[in-house]
């Protein structure tokens, strides 16, 4: 059991399913659900048997400048980037401001930048 309550509620797991599904769609890649114990992301992305990424899913209510994540979360999608030659995807959705995805390559050794109060390696998606 882990250290913490597993906290994935059906409409959570149901908000994920459906950006997993737009991922997919959009990437032209297989998103596939990976289990939270054991390799501690959400997703693994790849064509065929060829992996391509991994990624996070966050939903949150309310939009707040920083964004945070747990610094084990990050390292977690760093580290597999850079084991794996692969561009790892945090992909968050607020309730009121839409879907962002953030991008950390191989040696990406810093988070993110703002520039002008904005998040600069933040993309949206429509």
């Amino acid at each position: 059991m882990s250290w913490r309550p597993y906290n994935e509620t059906p409409a959570d797991l149901e908000r994920e399913e459906k950006a997993r599904l737009y991922v997919s769609d959009q990437w032209g890649v297989e998103v596939t659900k990976l289990s939270e114990q054991l390799y501690g992301i959400d997703w693994v992305l790849h064509r065929g048997k060829e992996v391509v990424g991994f990624g996070e899913f966050k939903y949150r209510l309310e939009f707040y400048n920083p964004y945070m994540i747990s610094l084990a979360k990050y390292l977690k999608l760093r580290d597999l980037a850079d084991s794996t030659d692969t561009v790892s995807r945090l992909v968050v959705q607020w309730m009121d401001k839409g879907t962002f995805m953030h991008r950390i390559h191989p040696g990406a050794y810093r988070w993110a930048t703002t520039h002008e109060g904005r998040m600069a390696t933040w993309s949206r998606w429509p």
